[in-house]
């Protein structure tokens, strides 16, 4: 799967809704022979130009005709046009479809659901414009959300869906939980199996500041850590990244990060916590020191106790915030402040002050364990951080900390926040998702002392038998100075970079982390494995010319798919069975599964056999990876719950 947004800036927070990203869908091509028409009528032909606009439809595919004003499309229908022809499609929401010259569309996805437009782009280009209400668009490789009113073209790149947006916004959430949000300008590439590729704009001299309420993060030292809504924590490189609302930033001692919305700043210092805003609120500042700067409009920033507005008017503010151990301090240099909340509602002008107590937080939220199953569908020793791929969720999970506790333990989840105590093993039930959990050994009285083990899990609604992919993603990198993130699944990726606008010459320089090679023009492929996970540095120089350095983080998608299981099928055998195991690996994988074995029959092919009991009715085939992790594939017995 690529994602590949051009000049991502974060767009403005989107309004209201969080989608899915599920990239685990087959190719077009794949078909749908047995949707037949009874999905209703999903578009209809609005006008034609050109002689030669055909449909088809989905019982009979392939078969052309002339397609009519008024036409009628349902699932499984294809339009197609020639070199002269063009034609508009009225959605059934109301949303347009233009179909431009030489294009083949398909109502084709199998899974849509009925607030949902299902569309393929199998050659050629589409426009399609969002009504008065947000759009659902499903295709062949995932679900985006279009904001009313927003245009975007749909344009097929061989096996690829690319998506870029014309007018308005849309946005993403990928099968790992990161949230993708685009505005005008950007673009996002779509394939199945291939890397996820980033391009957050950068910060150099003369960068334009991020559009609209988009919130850029600069990080100007190492050690700054993010987490997304529903993620795990993970470290920002230096350098610009574009933040969604409510991410998570913990800044250690001695750095900075400078917030940039328009020409409004906020800078950030460590030690401190903080939460990035929506709407009007800029931020959340839990602890820590922000420096204001509002220029262009009101800067708002919530604090324990209340609420600061940096004023834009009358040539804007400058404030200095820091939240503290139990107090808070606002300093104005500059314009004029507004504050509401702890003492009173008042006004700060230039010079002026105020300091308040912080509220005394509330205990901790006590997760209950009401809810904790009586039965397991897979096993782990507590401490284990995995991936989860199971046909159906939720999944219950049975935590084995025996060997960290010797009486009573306590494993609690969160996020949401669960909780479930037993003699060495407790049984927790998983919702689909990314999230972190903790155990802690009880005294006599039930009382938790220190954390005796820790890991993450990561739930996946996924059948685990989509085809593993078998070429390394190829990503495209500009040298103009942007930061790029490219994540694969299984090979690491070739990555082609060019210098835009390179002067003309007969020998260039490549540096790329302070090696320099010499190339023959402005463009070079780094082969798959030539660049290791990690951050890289690379320039182009010619002709007393050089580009702006470009920084590429290659990372590993723990999430992505690591094998393919052809048998047992979910809920295709019965408890106490004695049950078949076939499937394909990736090199380097080990596989396993409880009370069974396993072994390798191929290069990657893999078979085994497992004796299923009333106790432990489910199959869960596990991998493992010395350096990638641990993932496992679930399948249930048939009356398993």
């Amino acid at each position: 799967m690529l994602l590949a947004p051009s000049q991502v800036r974060e767009s403005r927070a989107y309004r209201r809704r969080t989608i899915w990203l599920a990239c685990a869908m087959s190719l077009a091509s794949s078909g749908c022979d047995a949707c037949g028409r009874s999905g209703g009528v999903l578009a209809r032909l609005l006008e034609r130009n050109g002689s030669n606009v055909q449909r088809d439809f989905s019982e009979h595919r392939e078969a052309w005709a002339a397609a009519e004003v008024g036409s009628e499309f349902s699932l499984g229908d294809g339009l197609r046009t020639d070199t002269s022809s063009t034609a508009m499609l009225s959605l059934r929401d109301g949303s347009k479809l233009q179909v431009r010259k030489n294009t083949t569309i398909r109502f084709l996805v199998e899974g849509a659901d009925d607030r949902e437009q299902a569309i393929d782009v199998l050659t050629g280009e589409a426009v399609l414009t969002a009504s008065n209400a947000p759009l659902w668009l499903h295709t062949h490789v995932g679900l985006a959300l279009i904001s009313q009113g927003s245009r975007v073209v749909l344009t097929r790149e061989g096996s690829a869906l690319a998506l870029t947006v014309e007018v308005g916004d849309a946005h993403f959430r990928d099968k790992s939980g990161r949230d993708i949000q685009l505005t005008i300008g950007e673009r996002v590439l779509l394939d199945v199996g291939m890397a996820i590729l980033r391009q957050p704009d950068a910060a150099g001299a003369g960068a334009a500041p991020p559009p609209g309420n988009a919130v850029v993060a600069n990080v100007l030292h190492a050690g700054v850590r993010a987490r997304e809504r529903g993620a795990e924590w993970h470290e920002l490189s230096r350098g610009e990244h574009p933040v969604a609302p409510g991410t998570g930033l913990r800044l250690p001692p001695g750095t900075e990060v400078v917030l940039v919305r328009g020409e409004d700043r906020a800078r950030l210092s460590g030690s401190g916590e903080y939460v990035v805003g929506s709407g009007d609120s800029l931020l959340e500042a839990v602890r820590g020191d922000v420096k204001l700067s509002a220029s262009a409009k009101d800067v708002e920033v919530r604090v324990p106790g209340g609420r600061i507005v940096a004023r834009a008017k009358d040539g804007g503010t400058e404030a200095a915030l820091k939240i503290g151990d139990g107090e808070g301090a606002l300093d104005v240099s500059r314009g004029a402040t507004g504050w509401a909340g702890v003492g009173g509602d008042r006004e700060l002008n230039a010079g002026d002050s105020h300091h308040w107590s912080l509220p005394i937080a509330p205990p901790p939220e006590r997760a209950s364990d009401d809810d904790a199953p009586s039965y397991t569908n897979l096993e782990v020793r507590a401490g284990e951080s995995f991936v989860l791929h199971a046909p159906q969720v939720p999944v219950a999970v049975g935590f084995d900390f025996s060997r960290a506790c010797s009486g009573t333990g306590e494993i609690e989840l969160a996020q949401p926040k669960r909780r479930a105590s037993g003699e060495g093993h407790a049984n927790l039930l998983l919702p689909a998702g990314p999230r972190s959990y903790t155990v802690r050994c009880l005294d006599p009285k039930g009382r938790g002392g220190r954390i005796v083990a820790r890991g993450t899990v990561h739930v996946l609604a996924d059948p685990g038998t989509r085809q593993l992919p078998l070429r390394a993603p190829s990503s495209a990198v500009d040298a103009d100075g942007r930061s790029y993130s490219i994540y694969y699944e299984n090979q690491l990726p070739e990555v082609r970079v060019r210098w835009p606008n390179a002067p003309a010459a007969d020998a260039y320089k490549l540096n790329l982390d302070g090696t320099a090679m010499s190339v023959s023009s402005p463009e070079h492929v780094f082969e798959s494995g030539s660049l290791r996970d990690g951050t890289h540095h690379l320039t182009f120089e010619a002709a007393s010319r050089k580009s702006r350095t470009t920084t590429i983080d290659v990372r590993f998608d723990n999430t992505a798919t690591t094998a393919s299981l052809s048998s047992p099928s979910d809920r295709g055998f019965a408890a106490g069975d004695s049950v078949s195991i076939e499937g394909v690996a990736l090199p380097a994988w080990n596989v396993s599964v409880r009370d069974g074995t396993i072994e390798k029959t191929g290069a990657d092919r893999f078979q085994g056999r497992v004796v299923t009991s009333a106790e432990h009715p489910d199959v869960a085939v596990r991998l493992v990876h010395r350096r990638l992790g641990t993932h496992y594939y679930l399948r249930r017995a048939s009356g398993s719950r």
